[in-house]
């Protein structure tokens, strides 16, 4: 497995790849990642073998977005590591992920000439494009030269959702196209929900309070500060009402301001993986007025939590919450809206709104037991010609 980020479960690749791996190797799989590291090594944690390869991060400036790519110091030390795990034979399947990186590209490329079979999975349909015409230009140039060659190469491709599969066929189309959701441990999320008033204690939150939760990168595109903007309608109409702001970003000091002059908000920063399912727990809504989004895991998580969400209907988020009933679109990333549609899920949670089953059993497709066994079909795909 080829991966720009790991293992440190910060965004949506690394928490797909950790869960993806850890449940491969629960089922009998031997996995190996190869990923940009701050230092060359090799080490195993928990029955995955990890080779990392130390690289350099892009500066942010004058994308923020560009913080996110990181390049090998040595490419041809990268090349070499990929060379030797496909030439030991103890490799079966190359699966890279995430399209516009350099590691998984060139690892897709590495393993055509190599006649390995391949797997690529596409990841969210965004780069540079909202960052004015200079990105979208070198982003549309990447997409329809390297992109464009990666997909042709792969032997079969992974989308997250029908949305990124017609953004990938924009640029290539003799792909052969498989359709397999994010993952979650739905149980883990779904069983936190009885424990609510605990958590509750644990963070110091008044069991009387409606709590409206933000989990997520706080970041421009997330719509983080039209959602501060919205905070002091929201409460002064509804002051039951109490944010939970959670996450890392550029956009933390404004959170962390807002919140020490602003009673109705707690902030609380980079939140570990393993607390996650409290946040969710004690809270009643869910909200992500993004701008642009590929299959949040978060939106799947607060469906496993049983929230009512808030959310703007962007990207694959409409196709992920279809089947979900509690929830709330609003027309477009503004605090007006926002307002307008957190009001809205406080009238309905304050009436007491059952969840009915087929939200319920919606949220199952999502579960990792699922998800593997349905990558596991397009390995044995790719293995069989």
């Amino acid at each position: 497995m080829v991966t720009p980020h790991f293992p440190i479960p910060k965004g949506g690749i690394e928490l797909h790849v950790l869960g993806l791996t850890k449940n491969l190797v629960k089922r009998g799989h031997n996995v190996v990642i190869v990923t940009p590291s701050s230092e060359n090594i090799r080490s195993t944690e928990g029955g995955i073998e990890i080779f990392g390869v130390k690289s350099f991060r892009l500066p942010h400036w004058p994308y923020y977005a560009l913080g996110s790519f990181k390049v090998p110091y040595s490419l041809l030390s990268f090349v070499s590591i990929v060379k030797k795990l496909i030439k030991k034979g103890n490799i079966d399947v190359v699966h890279a992920q995430g399209q516009k990186y350099l590691y998984p590209s060139v690892s897709v490329r590495l393993s055509h000439l190599s006649k390995m079979p391949t797997v690529l999975t596409i990841h969210g349909t965004y780069g540079l494009k909202y960052y004015g015409y200079v990105g979208r230009f070198v982003e549309e140039t990447f997409n329809r030269t390297v992109l464009a060659q990666t997909l042709g190469r792969a032997s079969a491709v992974i989308c997250c959702t029908q949305l990124e599969e017609g953004y990938a066929k924009q640029y290539c189309k003799n792909f052969q196209c498989f359709n397999i959701p994010n993952g979650i441990d739905v149980l883990r999320f779904r069983s936190a929900v009885r424990h609510k008033d605990r958590f509750r204690e644990e963070y110091d939150i008044p069991l009387n309070k409606k709590v409206i939760l933000f989990l997520g990168g706080l970041i421009f595109r997330k719509g983080v500060l039209e959602l501060l903007d919205a905070v002091e309608s929201v409460t002064k109409v509804f002051p039951e009402a109490l944010f939970v702001i959670a996450g890392d970003g550029p956009l933390w000091r404004e959170v962390e301001h807002y919140a020490a002059k602003q009673g109705g908000v707690r902030a609380f920063k980079a939140v570990p993986e393993s607390e996650k399912h409290k946040l969710y727990a004690l809270s009643d809504v869910f909200v992500l007025p993004s701008k642009s989004e590929g299959q949040p895991v978060t939106i799947l998580e607060a469906m496993a939590s049983q929230l009512h969400i808030v959310t703007t209907p962007v990207g694959g988020v409409p196709e992920t919450l279809f089947e979900y009933e509690p929830k709330t679109y609003i027309p477009q990333c503004s605090a007006p809206d926002i307002y307008a549609g957190l009001g809205r899920a406080l009238e309905i949670i304050s009436k007491g709104h059952a969840f009915n089953s087929e939200s319920l059993s919606c949220i199952e497709k999502f579960d990792w037991t699922r998800v593997v066994e349905e990558t596991e079909k397009v390995y044995n795909h790719v293995l069989q010609g």
